[in-house]
């Protein structure tokens, strides 16, 4: 995708924009339905994985991270900044950390 210029930056960053859209609300259902006492911490949580895989998928693809379209690092920053709002909302750490 970093080198790809058949499709111009709009319908990249449409694309990842639906992408980060779909993701976030897919983690919010996922912690609704099977954890629905921690559901805030659970989505901050899975969330932090989600831009763990995004990160490897944007090396992989060999994106750069200061283009001119959004892409899959633009996408990774944003699930780590909803995952620390989550972990600021549920009182604790986005990511599970053993005490």
């Amino acid at each position: 995708m970093g080198d790809d210029k058949s499709l111009d930056s709009g319908d990249l960053t449409h694309q990842t924009l639906r992408r980060f859209a779909l993701n976030v609300a897919l983690a919010m259902l996922m912690a609704l339905m099977f954890v629905p006492e921690a559901r805030v911490t659970v989505t901050g949580w899975m969330l932090t994985l989600a831009s763990m895989v995004t990160a490897a998928f944007a090396v992989v693809a060999r994106e750069r991270i200061n283009d001119r379209f959004l892409n899959r690092w633009d996408e990774t920053l944003g699930y780590l900044a909803i995952a620390l709002l989550c972990g600021a909302f549920a009182g604790g750490a986005a990511v599970p950390v053993e005490a």
